[in-house]
């Protein structure tokens, strides 16, 4: 049940707007501010400022990674990045990435104007392609892949 101050969840766990909580990320125990609600989600943003600064740069990284897979194929569906990010011996191996994060990225990269959703055969199955601007973000020296607003 949500409300646009609270949200308690079925466990009886109970958020409100502005507390402050603990929450895991990966293998760290974080703290933060409870922001906003979305359906049954809580959005939490760190406190720790170094905390959000490597965030931005892991987003910059995978971004760049991603752009750089599409840049050398045609159209690809999500998972088939993913997979061409896993494979080892590959120069942009990432271990344990998830098709997800994958998603996402291309997702950010797509508000950016970076990457466009592709026609395809497929029904659910999302399509990627690289546009100019993420060419051109991939050949600029200083990155070129953030925004600076990281999302």
């Amino acid at each position: 049940m949500a409300t646009e101050e609270n949200i308690t969840f079925e466990d009886g766990r109970r958020f409100s707007i502005g507390d402050v909580v603990d929450f895991w990320s990966g293998d760290a125990e974080l703290r933060g501010k409870v922001v906003a609600f979305a359906g049954n989600r809580v959005r939490i943003e760190p406190d720790c400022p170094e905390l959000v600064a490597a965030m931005a740069k892991h987003h910059d990284v995978l971004d760049r990674e991603i752009l750089t897979a599409l840049a050398g194929r045609c159209d690809e569906v999500t998972y088939v990045i993913r997979n061409v990010l896993d494979w080892p011996s590959r120069p942009l191996h990432r271990s344990g990435i998830q098709t997800s994060h994958v998603l996402t990225a291309c997702r950010r990269l797509e508000r950016r104007g970076h990457a466009e959703e592709a026609r395809s055969s497929y029904a659910v199955m999302k399509t990627w392609r690289i546009t100019a601007a993420g060419r051109a973000a991939l050949n600029t020296p200083s990155g070129g892949v953030t925004d600076g607003t990281n999302g």
